[in-house]
């Protein structure tokens, strides 16, 4: 059994012979299908082109069949699937039901829907029972639920019996951390410290399980990092599974610091001929504290212990400058105070002579 309504004017649908009102396609009360092992299916189109296109309910009663298929298009908010009695597929693999439209009325209660061993039922419809009463659930008893989801372009997510609207709610994320959430430079994104943050957004009594993978905007050291979350949302409402929650804008998101790692040098200094003064030529190496394979290069400036020649005997860094290599010097800090061995030698001096004569 094959019914089509409000078909399109590329169809071949005459415009001048579509009367005014909403298509709909009705099962007259005390009426019932039963198509045996054959399929049902009831297409309720948006009469795209024609003057007049609005669209009403597809209402049903009794209806059994191999498959069931009623699909209302309409674009109009009468665009319905109201279900007046006990819809029954005998299929035994995939969707043997299929229900889709503005909002879905059951008015049956919990028997209203009843799919063949090993194959499901999947109803589609705008939004649910905690939007504005959109969808009537009645008892009816289901294995999962997906919002963000349109007849006909949405994969299906879950297995078994389903709901599926195209409400796409999001989750408000907002911190709760005494800033700042911090950490040492490490190379990476990850946010080591644990989160606090409440959730707002979800609907119908809907659970949204702990979100996981935060992450600063950027691996690099710096002061109010942004921080935000990579996981997909996992939700549930009892032993239902939902699918279909997204997460939006994290406030107080701007908690982040990453600070510079310290890295460790060992210093060596020329020796120096006598000059007077105590300046030093030092040089380092840095000996630890870089993450992975990334290098930087150090200079220094220092000085010896004494100026004269007798007492000095150690060079001491007393400023560091860090230069970035494969890696980025702002990443990375290196205090001062590392010492190395090195003499101050005797300046050469040079002389003339001068003798007075004597008496023999």
């Amino acid at each position: 059994v094959t019914l089509v309504a409000n078909d399109l004017l590329a169809n071949g649908v005459r415009d001048s012979l579509r009367d005014t009102g909403n298509a709909a396609i009705t099962m007259a009360a005390g009426t019932s299908i039963n198509a045996g092992t054959g399929a049902v299916t009831m297409n309720l189109r948006d009469g795209a082109g024609l003057t007049n296109s609005t669209s009403g309910n597809i209402t049903l009663n009794d209806v059994s069949a191999r498959t069931v298929s009623a699909i209302n298009q309409g674009a109009t908010a009468a665009s319905n699937i109201v279900l007046n009695g006990t819809v029954s597929a005998t299929g035994s693999s995939g969707t043997s039901i299929t229900l889709a439209g503005q909002k879905f009325v059951n008015n049956t209660g919990a028997s209203a829907l009843s799919a063949g061993p090993g194959s499901r039922w999947l109803v589609w419809s705008a939004d649910n029972t905690a939007q504005a009463n959109n969808t009537t659930i009645n008892g009816l008893s289901y294995d999962f639920k997906q919002f963000n989801a349109s007849y006909g372009v949405t994969p299906v997510l879950g297995s078994g019996n389903g709901l599926l609207f195209r409400q796409a709610p999001t989750i408000g994320v907002t911190l709760t951390n005494v800033a700042p959430v911090t950490k040492v430079y490490d190379g990476n994104t990850a946010v080591t410290k644990p989160l606090t943050y409440t959730m707002s957004g979800t609907l119908d009594g809907d659970t949204i399980a702990a979100l996981t993978g935060p992450v600063y905007d950027t691996k690099d050291a710096a002061d109010n990092k942004t921080i935000s979350f990579t996981n997909t949302l996992s939700s549930s409402n009892g032993a239902v599974t939902v699918y279909g929650y997204q997460l939006g804008t994290v406030s107080n998101a701007d908690i982040g610091q990453i600070t510079p790692k310290a890295l460790t040098a060992s210093a060596s200094a020329p020796g120096k001929v006598y000059d007077g003064n105590t300046s030093a030529a030092p040089t380092l190496a840095i000996t630890g504290g870089l993450v992975g394979a990334e290098t930087l290069t150090a200079s220094a400036t220092g000085s010896f212990n004494s100026k004269d020649v007798l007492s000095a005997d150690t060079v001491t860094v007393t400023g560091v400058t860090l230069a970035d290599g494969s890696g980025l010097a702002s990443n990375y800090s290196l205090a001062a105070g590392q010492t190395a061995a090195a003499q101050i030698t005797p300046k050469a001096l040079t002389a003339s002579a001068s003798a007075p004569g004597k008496v023999y």
